[in-house]
């Protein structure tokens, strides 16, 4: 039997109850309704998570096409990333694993094949009037099937 000892000024617990192994004094127990950390951590204090959140999120100064800009800090690391890989081949590697695992590969055929994505207004431009409107023609019907899919054979 591990029971305390008279000289220590606390109270014997009740009945049968025996301290010891995952039997703490039932004293020291906490009590109904009462939280295990009565401090707990400090409202509006942060977690790691919302910290690092914060670090890659919060923009930064960066020159973009000749432009000042601020993008965030996990924009400008891969545009920097990227900028490297024309000339260093592991960070090429580095970069396309990120769009790989970012899903770039993986639009359908439908967004590849876009006429707005295919076509700059530079190339617009410099198409004759005849071409515009035979582009214009195409992109009509284009639209006409989307809306009324022929049923097959």
């Amino acid at each position: 039997m591990n029971v305390r000892s008279k000289n220590s000024g606390k109270k014997q617990p009740k009945g049968d109850y025996r301290i010891g192994y995952a039997r703490p004094p039932r004293d020291t127990q906490y009590k109904p309704g009462q939280s295990g950390n009565r401090k707990g951590r400090p409202k509006g204090s942060k977690d790691m998570h919302s910290e690092m959140r914060k670090v890659y999120l919060d923009p930064v100064p960066m020159t973009v096409k000749g432009k000042k800009r601020r993008v965030p800090t996990i924009v400008a690391i891969e545009l920097t990333q990227a900028k490297r890989g024309f000339t260093d081949g592991r960070a090429a590697q580095a970069v396309f694993k990120n769009a790989r695992e970012f899903g770039i590969f993986d639009q359908n055929e439908a967004e590849a094949s876009s006429p707005s994505h295919a076509l700059s207004d530079e190339f617009i431009e410099r198409l004759s009037d005849r071409g515009l409107d035979e582009l214009i023609r195409i992109e009509e019907e284009l639209q006409a099937e989307k809306r009324n899919p022929k049923k097959p054979h």
